[in-house]
């Protein structure tokens, strides 16, 4: 909240507060009411009395105690190292706009949120600012949530702001699609949108990790789920025993049947990539969104590994896995010949094959 003057000053002589000037402090609470300071109330005893520092010159945008009294409900303030170092962030990542701004405060506003930044020498006498003083990162431990902006949008506004993407946008399965962004005080913002609802016929689905049980479900099943295909070659079981930290389930939460898994491994010789060798969805559960659940698990678990980029394929006449790919942000690698319109790669899989290859940057 903006410091108000107390030692007699009245509105019309508020110029170019000096640095020692005594400020009374009024913090107004969840809207619940208003304190009205009058000749005798004591006001001041009560409150207490605190001297901060303002480098502003000249009049504010309005009177602190209209601007306080016009808040209501949740309100936010961040204390901020600069005022100006940190504007950028909040109006281009988080979309919010300036009401007013000067050296020592800005207040903002938008998505039903009012926000407050102080600068750190407006706080050095109160509690908070001393131990924001001592932090290098603020609000440790702290995610201010933001529903309903595209996280996308949302990230490169931080990356043009000079913010940090602490982690890009991906799919959770607590139905959000969000990014991570921290402002340059290290305040960390999730900021995204809702996923679509699951189909009903699916229920409620869990993702964890590939076991080695699992291929006893799987393999049997293989060739039904590609339309007769001859696929279970291609699938060996070490998938199932030996790389469950890179591959993922995702079975019904009430009946534990499983309707989809990943099969996908982090390169050794290549510290920066990741592969995704073999996916699978039980075809009544498909179009439920199951198969990107499984990919973005996938690109959590890579980027948790510190990998850069994943790499898939898939056959030239595979039409729904090459759009599929694309929806998920993977280009295609050009290849040495072209097989149904699509650059391919020619013996990619040995003699007499083609494949598409594709690649995306995490």
């Amino acid at each position: 909240m903006y410091a108000l003057p107390c030692d007699g000053a009245t509105r019309g002589d508020r110029a170019a507060p000096a640095a020692s000037q005594t400020y009374l402090v009024l913090r107004l609470a969840l809207g619940y009411g208003e304190l009205q300071a009058g000749e005798g109330t004591g006001l001041r005893a009560l409150l207490g009395v605190v001297r901060l520092v303002k480098l502003r010159q000249g009049e504010p945008w309005q009177p602190a105690d209209v601007y306080g009294r016009s808040l209501q409900g949740l309100s936010l303030n961040l204390v901020v190292r600069s005022v100006s170092e940190s504007l950028p962030f909040y109006e281009r990542a988080l979309m919010l706009r300036r009401l007013y701004s000067d050296e020592d405060f800005a207040a903002l506003a938008g998505h039903g949120l009012r926000l407050m930044l102080h600068a750190d020498h407006t706080y050095s006498r109160m509690p908070s600012g001393e131990r924001a003083a001592q932090e290098r990162l603020r609000g440790a431990g702290v995610e201010i949530r933001l529903l309903g902006l595209d996280p996308e949008r949302a990230a490169a506004g931080a990356r043009a702001a000079g913010g940090e993407v602490v982690l890009p946008p991906t799919v959770f399965t607590h139905g959000w699609r969000e990014c991570h962004l921290a402002d340059p005080d290290g305040y960390v913002f999730v900021v995204g949108e809702p996923t679509p609802s699951p189909a009903p016929a699916v229920g409620d689905v869990r993702l964890r990790p590939l076991r080695a049980e699992d291929a006893d479900n799987v393999l049997p099943v293989l060739d039904d789920w590609w339309g007769g295909r001859h696929m279970t070659p291609r699938l060996p079981r070490l998938f199932f025993e030996y790389f469950s930290d890179s591959s993922f389930a995702a079975e019904d939460r009430e009946t534990s049947k499983l309707l989809g898994f990943l099969c996908g491994v982090f390169a050794t010789g290549d510290t920066e990539r990741a592969y995704i060798h073999f996916v699978g969805v039980d075809p009544s559960a498909r179009g439920s969104g199951i198969g990107r659940l499984l990919y973005e698990a996938f690109f959590a678990a890579a980027r948790m590994a510190g990998r850069t980029s994943v790499t898939a394929i898939t056959a030239p006449v595979n039409t729904g896995s090459i759009a599929f790919h694309r929806a998920m942000g993977f280009q295609v690698v050009p290849g040495d010949t072209v097989e149904m319109g699509i650059p391919s790669h020619s013996g990619h899989e040995g003699p007499g094959t083609a494949h598409v290859v594709f690649r995306r940057e995490l």
